[in-house]
């Protein structure tokens, strides 16, 4: 804008060089080249500043300003050249006039106030002075400048309008695609990077060509679905909030956080030695089991927690990633709470389970599972009182596969409840032959206990065989309890009110076995075998299990000792009131064959059944 002045300028004072004094055709001018100069070199040194919005608004505040009083200053001074000269140079100043005005108009034309100030204060007046002239071309000059230069206006505007609105629209489709980016890149929860964005950028970074060694660390929480079942999910919610706080603070700077859903958490720790690895998320799973206090109480979790080093453990990312969790997955069942960096040996037992799952899948439940019985006897009376039933997989391929091994894997590839009605099935045949008196104890996985349709398939089935349901005696777990609280509860209820009597199995090897005796719809307690193998040479194995037969008797409960194996222990047992035995003393698990001629051995009289 500037430049054109100036030359439009320079142009007019040589034509009035000779004809108009000097103070307007050189000193004025030169003032006014001076100042245009100042301010166009003002602009070139801010061209590629970075200034904030206010600022911004100031300098255009005195740029219109500016603008207007130089181009009234312009208009002004070609007016007072206008009365020397001939016809020519009269209209050269009109020209003038008119080019200034475009020029103006036109390069302020983002900052919309600016032609409707200059129309008022400079077209209107210059046109009114065009009109006082005699001469009638200046007065079709006047009214051709007032509707041109309005109707350039207009146009203008409306060219405004439609890049203000560009502008603003583009604004907002920046603010919805920043909002779009941070939805599918964050966790809206605790805001930490969320699963998609951690995978991309540990692609990304494990693809740099300059990447460093660096540690990736799974982290699950223990004992936070408790949380949940206890106090809401609203306060889970807030769990989880506090340990992403916990784990921002207590990381290196440098470290990248990522929440993968659920209770589990993802780690990367740049260029740092192994112990120095270990020595942080050592802190950090001690920061974490610092308890969380909440309006309705407090709760304490752990964690644990699994290592793999790039490059060192894998060059791929998702092989990285597959191998973290391998060693993830070996801490959670064999050192929960604790710290597993990966090795082959992880790899291997999860190909393994892997292996098992698969064979499991193309197996013939009904030609390769069976049912062993293990008796339970009444030593008061000294009579059996009933059988727990125990499943067996003989793999043509991997030969005998213990329960502890292909019940997880059947939960885990969801065949755990077509297994169980077999299972069942097989039970009920065997136990249909027994005296009436004989009870039957079954065990539910932790899947089956938590599901109405496998709840609503076991009783079908036990109605259908017209066995009766008193005879029959469910055994469950505490972690099959801890899985779903609620719907194990429900569960439980619709199987006692069907008439099967409920037991507890392992209790003392969990961390909250004393508030399922108020909470749970018990009817027998089986005293984990980790007491009863110590009791009679552990003063505190003693003095635990002396204490859980009293708490069964005060609530009304029998207490079964399971894993009894010698005289010893027997009598023990009997001198603290725990009658109700089961173990190897009395009989190893046996087929179903064996146990007629069993029973007929050891029973001359059978009682009614424990319960």
């Amino acid at each position: 804008m500037y430049l054109i002045l100036s030359i439009n300028m320079l142009s007019l004072c040589v034509t009035h060089l000779n004809l108009a004094p000097r103070h307007l055709t050189v000193y004025f001018p030169a003032f006014l080249l001076l100042l245009s100069g100042v301010r166009t070199l003002s602009w070139l040194h801010k061209r590629n500043a970075q200034i904030s919005l206010r600022r911004a608004r100031n300098a255009l505040r005195i740029t219109l300003i500016f603008a207007i009083v130089l181009s009234a200053v312009f208009v002004t001074w070609s007016l007072s050249l206008f009365t020397y000269g001939d016809a020519y140079t009269k209209g050269q100043v009109v020209f003038f006039i008119g080019v200034t005005l475009t020029t103006i108009i036109t390069c302020l034309m983002t900052i919309r106030q600016a032609s409707a100030i200059m129309f008022a204060i400079v077209v209107i007046p210059t046109s009114l002075f065009l009109i006082t002239q005699p001469e009638p071309v200046f007065h079709a000059i006047a009214v051709n400048m007032v509707l041109v230069i309005g109707a350039m206006i207009f146009v203008l505007d409306r060219a405004n309008q439609h890049f203000r609105n560009s502008i603003e629209k583009q604004s907002e489709l920046n603010a919805a695609n920043t909002k779009i980016r941070k939805i599918a890149n964050l966790d809206s929860l605790t805001e930490l990077a969320n699963r998609r964005h951690f995978f991309h950028f540990l692609q990304t970074r494990i693809e740099d060509p300059d990447c460093e060694k660096f540690a990736l660390v799974l982290l699950d929480l223990d004992g936070f679905k408790p949380i949940n079942d206890v106090f809401g999910h609203p306060t889970g919610d807030k769990t989880l909030v506090e340990i992403a706080a916990r784990l921002k603070n207590c990381l290196p700077p440098n470290s990248f956080l990522a929440r993968l859903g659920g209770d589990e958490f993802a780690i990367i720790i740049w260029e740092t030695p192994h112990q120095v690895v270990v020595d942080v998320i050592e802190r950090t799973l001690g920061v974490i089991s610092y308890p969380i206090l909440f309006n309705e109480g407090s709760a304490v979790v752990s964690a644990t927690a699994g290592i793999a080093y790039f490059p060192d453990a894998a060059e791929e990312a998702g092989l990285l990633f597959e191998r973290a969790d391998f060693a993830l997955c070996f801490a959670k069942q064999e050192k929960r709470g604790e710290i597993v960096e990966f090795n082959l040996h992880h790899e291997e037992n999860i190909l393994s389970s892997a292996n098992l799952a698969k064979n499991l899948r193309e197996s013939d439940f009904e030609a390769e599972f069976s049912m062993v019985f293990q008796p339970i006897w009444d030593i008061a009376s000294i009579n059996i009182i009933g059988f727990e039933a125990l499943a067996r997989w003989n793999s043509p391929s991997m030969g005998a596969v213990p329960p502890d091994h292909f019940i997880p894997a059947a939960e885990q590839t969801g065949l755990v409840s077509n297994l169980t009605k077999i299972l069942i099935g097989k039970s009920l045949d065997v136990a249909e032959t027994w005296p009436q008196n004989l009870k039957l104890g079954l065990n539910l996985s932790a899947v089956d206990l938590c599901s109405h349709e496998a709840i609503t398939q076991i009783l079908s089935l036990i109605r259908d065989r017209k066995f009766d349901p008193k005879r029959i005696t469910i055994e469950i777990t505490e972690t099959a309890v801890m899985r779903d609280f609620e719907r194990a509860v429900q569960s439980l209820n619709r199987l006692r009110k069907a008439g099967m009597q409920i037991a507890l199995d392992d209790f003392g090897s969990g961390n909250s076995s004393l508030s399922y005796l108020q909470k749970l719809p018990l009817d027998h307690v089986k005293i984990d075998k980790s007491f009863i193998q110590n009791a009679d040479h552990d003063p505190r194995a003693h003095e635990i299990t002396l204490t859980i037969v009293r708490l069964c008797a005060s609530f009304g409960m029998t207490c079964i000792a399971e894993g009894v194996e010698t005289a010893d222990q027997i009598e023990l047992l009997s001198k603290i009131g725990c009658s109700t035995l089961q173990g190897y003393f009395f009989a190893r698990p046996m087929s179903a064959n064996r146990v007629d001629q069993y029973i007929a051995e050891n029973s001359p009289v059978l009682s009614i059944g424990f319960g």
